[in-house]
């Protein structure tokens, strides 16, 4: 189950400063989105560095045989699966914080159109949209563990 991010609208001026949290500290996030109420499209969207536009794939042939091998396996997560004393354990531990160290960095507070350290806009845009006073605008942030939203207007 994924957990809750707690968004605080911080100061409501234009721009808008928000808090995050999850489990009462800053959250790891994959993505941040602000969109105007009754638009579909995103005026401003960030997400961080390391995602990159375009995810270049190889993947190798595999015979009949080798799917009916997958197929009859059954599923093993070292995490889950071994105990924390197996060798095998700790080294998935690891190897997924160092994936989520780079792949989504830790994000307490945000300001619209302030691109944060670790992140980047998801779309190249020449001028951040200006959010105008009286309009309902969201925000929604997803990270690995869990995602937030929150509904805002500027003053």
């Amino acid at each position: 189950m994924l957990d809750e991010i707690v968004i605080t609208v911080e100061d409501d001026g234009n721009p808008p400063r928000f808090r995050l949290a999850e489990d009462d500290a800053p959250p790891r996030l994959a993505s941040a989105v602000v969109t105007e109420l009754g638009v579909e499209a995103p005026i401003w969207w960030i997400v961080p560095a390391a995602f990159s536009v375009a995810f270049p794939v190889t993947a190798e042939e595999i015979t009949p045989e080798e799917v009916e091998d997958l197929a009859d396996s059954e599923p093993f997560d070292p995490i889950e699966d071994l105990p924390p004393s197996d060798p095998r354990h700790r080294a998935a531990i690891e190897g997924r914080d160092q994936v989520n160290d780079r792949a989504f960095p830790v994000l307490g507070s945000l300001t619209y159109g302030i691109v944060p350290t670790g992140f980047r806009q998801a779309a190249t845009q020449a001028d951040i949209a200006a959010l105008v006073p009286g309009r309902s605008y969201g925000l929604t942030v997803i990270g690995p563990g869990g995602h937030g939203s929150v509904l805002f207007q500027v003053k």
